[in-house]
């Protein structure tokens, strides 16, 4: 099925080579949620499987496949970055061209041509169900700098299932943005395992860290524990309400002059709010937490 995933990333990406003002991005921020929506019940699927009849074929043809697989696929471009992401799916294309291939033939490609575990990383998120919610939070380094504490565990809608153990985890491709003493600078590091700690390399005292970059990650955030500061991915309220009113301002990203006009949200910060209602309808973040990103 991953070449269903591939096939939706291509059509939503196309579409906005052509023609930005038609801002299918910020559409696609609803169909990712809705996808999430039905990822977080017990009784969900990965996205790929085994398919032996044609009606279990028939059951694959889901948001599950399509609009999950879509945002698997455009958090992969992000997180190696569209040039190596490119390369990648040209040698793949010229080397299979009138040919079959498998999703693996593609994961090797974009290895290749980034340097990165692909391979890895993808099949935690096609050959296994749901998704993680991932609990950011800050700590101090001894040399004075930043470091960031992260927790992952599956993200169930139901209270019953959530208390269930479970030991799955996920690659889960990291794109931080922070500011230091030099300026605002961006990490990118892999989320494998339950809790992992990330030292940011940052000049001086880091004034802010936003550990979700342009909101382009397949999961759910919620406020970090004690110790952590406010709401998940950036910490400080001052800070917080700078990334609000950078969302609202197109900071974050790229924005067209019609999206100034009839879209004033960003795709970043519909995600982000996505995020607080799926967390918040789940008594997983109060209702708050919600509110405060824009109020």
């Amino acid at each position: 099925m991953a070449e269903r995933s591939l096939r939706e990333w291509m059509a939503h990406k196309a579409t906005h080579a052509i023609e930005p003002s038609y801002l299918v991005w910020n559409d696609f921020q609803a169909d990712k949620n809705r996808a999430l929506v039905d990822d977080a019940l017990p009784t969900t699927h990965s996205i790929w499987a085994p398919v032996e009849t044609p009606s279990q074929a028939i059951e694959m043809f889901d948001v599950i496949t399509y609009q999950k697989g879509c945002a698997v696929m455009r958090m992969l471009e992000n997180f190696l970055g569209e040039e190596r992401f490119m390369a990648g799916l040209r040698t793949y294309m010229k080397a299979f061209a009138y040919q079959n291939a498998a999703g693996a033939d593609l994961w090797r490609h974009l290895e290749g041509a980034s340097g990165q575990p692909v391979g890895a990383l993808m099949r935690s998120w096609v050959e296994q169900p749901g998704f993680p919610i991932v609990t950011f939070s800050e700590e101090s380094a001894p040399d004075g700098g930043a470091v960031l504490k992260m927790e992952q565990h599956r993200f169930y809608s139901s209270p019953k299932a959530s208390s269930a153990p479970s030991e799955q985890t996920w690659s889960v491709p990291v794109v931080t943005r922070f500011e230091d003493a030099t300026g605002v600078k961006e990490h990118r590091f892999i989320l494998d395992k339950k809790e992992q700690r990330e030292k940011l390399p940052a000049t001086g005292a880091v004034k802010w860290v936003c550990a979700n970059a342009d909101e382009d990650r397949v999961l759910s955030r919620e406020p970090g524990r004690k110790g952590a500061r406010r709401y998940p991915g950036l910490w400080s309220r001052e800070a917080h309400r700078r990334r609000a009113d950078g969302l609202h301002r197109g900071s974050v990203g790229a924005r067209t002059k019609r999206d100034e006009h009839d879209h004033p949200l960003h795709p970043g910060a519909r995600s982000v709010l996505g995020d607080a209602a799926i967390t918040t309808s789940c008594d997983r973040s109060p209702i708050g937490s919600a509110r405060s990103i824009f109020f």
